[in-house]
């Protein structure tokens, strides 16, 4: 039997820079980034922008869920 995994999809990259999100992220979470080339990365949001409106937290659930993130 596996154990649960401690990793969730976090959301996609967009070719405008913004990230369609799928899960429900926060300031401080450390990310790992899966480029299509290259190795992985992981780095912690320090911003989440939605709207020119910087958030702490952000939950995803529809069509509106692309938000640009800043990372260390």
């Amino acid at each position: 039997m596996n154990a649960p995994s401690d990793y969730r999809f976090v959301g996609e990259y967009m070719d405008d820079g913004t990230v369609f999100v799928h899960n429900k992220i926060c300031v401080g979470d450390a990310v790992e980034i899966i480029p299509i080339h290259g190795r992985n990365k992981t780095l912690t949001i320090q911003k989440i922008i939605k709207n020119n409106e910087e958030l702490q937290e952000f939950s995803a659930g529809n069509s509106e869920s692309y938000v640009t993130l800043i990372f260390d």
